[in-house]
């Protein structure tokens, strides 16, 4: 979040190119995917039947933060709640995506979705010339 809020809302929709994720589409991508991971992991594997917040535009950078919020605190907490035992024992299936993984292997995955996106990010901030996070100072951001 402390990233996202070093984007004035006046560049939410800029985009680097036509085939690329806005900032805007990118936060949204990115907090979307906490609500959807956690009903992967609860259901072991089942994609979510909606689509939430498709038909709401992107406005601000703070909107998209509350609107975040829940989605994140629900997954952390459902993540602190797991008994370590299933991160080796219960399995995530995906068989449209064409996969099975262990649970502990799925959410490095969902670190590393985050991470990536990040990386998109900060580059956008480059290439925009606009200021860089303090990465120490967001990995210790608390919800």
């Amino acid at each position: 979040m402390q990233t996202w809020r070093l984007i004035p809302d006046n560049y939410l929709d800029w985009r680097p190119d036509q085939e690329a994720y806005s900032f805007g589409e990118m936060i949204r991508h990115v907090w979307v995917g906490d609500y959807e991971y956690l009903h992967i992991l609860k259901t072991g594997g089942l994609d979510p039947e909606e689509d939430i917040y498709q038909n709401v535009p992107i406005t601000s950078v703070e909107q998209e933060i509350e609107y975040s919020h829940p989605h994140r605190q629900q997954l952390l907490d459902w993540i602190r709640n797991l008994p370590p035992e299933q991160l080796i024992e219960k399995s995530v299936a995906r068989p449209a995506k064409g996969y099975q993984r262990p649970l502990g292997d799925m959410l490095m995955r969902i670190a590393y979705h985050d991470s990536v996106h990040i990386g998109y990010f900060k580059q956008y901030l480059r290439m925009v010339q606009l200021e860089q996070p303090n990465m120490a100072l967001a990995y210790n951001e608390e919800w």
